[in-house]
């Protein structure tokens, strides 16, 4: 019982140890911060975070709820919209790339397993998009997957921030 006990604590502790690094990156001083609510991204609010004396940079970044579908296969995920091309922070990659193109789907090399997808396949993205000043709609899009990441949870997802559009949500973050 306690070498099963030890085994599982030892897989816990590795995928703790792993999401801190993947979330860290090469700044070990970066943090995230979820908004209350969606803000403009030149907004008074935003402006007064970003001028404190203690914040060195501010990135918006959107993260939205979705479902991941390859035919039968579905998982919930949450896709996190970023500056992949200029930004101080970017996932690691392990399979397929974002330097020529980033505008499609990072998944999980978890979810890619158990999706069935490689790097280069079309997977359906049911995902919200904002229809008038306060109302979404769910809608599905087919996107490409371009890379996987080592992120241990499965449910982390990641697209460019130019993709905002297609979530109806250009110049609005809920995220820095």
């Amino acid at each position: 019982v306690m070498v099963g006990f030890l085994g599982v604590m030892d897989s816990v502790f590795h995928a703790i140890d792993t999401g801190e690094r993947e979330s860290e990156g090469d700044r070990p001083e970066r943090i995230t911060i979820g908004l209350d609510t969606f803000h403009l991204t030149g907004s008074p609010e935003l402006s007064a975070l970003a001028a404190a004396a203690t914040v060195e940079s501010v990135e918006p970044t959107l993260r939205l709820p979705v479902r991941l579908r390859n035919g039968d296969m579905e998982i919930d995920a949450f896709v996190e919209l970023l500056d992949l091309r200029g930004g101080s922070w970017k996932p690691s990659i392990t399979a397929g790339s974002i330097e020529q193109d980033p505008a499609g789907l990072i998944v999980t090399e978890k979810a890619a397993r158990d999706l069935g997808i490689s790097v280069g396949d079309q997977i359906v993205l049911h995902h919200p998009r904002r229809e008038g000043l306060t109302s979404f709609v769910m809608v599905d899009t087919e996107v490409q997957v371009v890379a996987t990441h080592p992120y241990p949870v499965r449910a982390a997802a990641f697209m460019d921030a130019s993709r905002a559009p297609l979530f109806g949500l250009e110049g609005v973050t809920n995220g820095l």
